[in-house]
């Protein structure tokens, strides 16, 4: 599975569930140097890093993959309905437990951390993981093409 395809998902799914004035997009580096444009703030959505565990067969390369993916809530508030804490929980609430595509368990929240203030914009990260299937890219291999096929039995 490619990780931007489950990137695209979380993205896609924060931009349904969070009220419309919201800005949600992807992570253009650091997140607490990135400015919401949207006065109502932002979630930026970044990938981590994968682990990848044991292969699963011996003759292609399928590894289970653990994907860690990061939102970073950007308000110009920290408190109140429409702070940067609430905001927090409702990006919880739209993450936690929904399957991305492709993947084969839900997502899990791992943590949530507080980042502080920044040019007077508030900031958290909440950290989740979501599982999904490494498998390799290959070419066929080049095999003789059938092209005649006789029924009767030859001695």
């Amino acid at each position: 599975m490619d990780t931007s395809t489950i990137v695209n998902d979380v993205v896609e799914r924060l931009r349904t569930r969070l009220p419309e004035a919201f800005q949600v997009e992807y992570c253009p580096g650091k997140p607490e140097a990135s400015l919401p444009v949207s006065q109502a703030g932002a979630v930026m959505v970044s990938y981590i890093r994968s682990k990848y565990h044991k292969p699963n067969d011996a003759s292609s390369v399928v590894q289970p993959q653990t994907v860690r993916l990061r939102a970073t809530i950007i308000m110009r508030k920290l408190n109140g309905f429409d702070g940067a804490g609430a905001v927090l929980e409702q990006v919880r609430r739209a993450l936690g437990g929904w399957r991305p595509v492709n993947c084969h368990r839900p997502i899990r929240l791992r943590k949530d951390t507080f980042i502080g203030e920044v040019e007077g914009l508030w900031q958290y990260a909440l950290e989740f993981v979501v599982e999904t299937m490494f498998v390799e890219d290959s070419e066929a291999d080049e095999l003789p093409v059938l092209s005649n096929i006789n029924y009767e039995e030859q001695l």
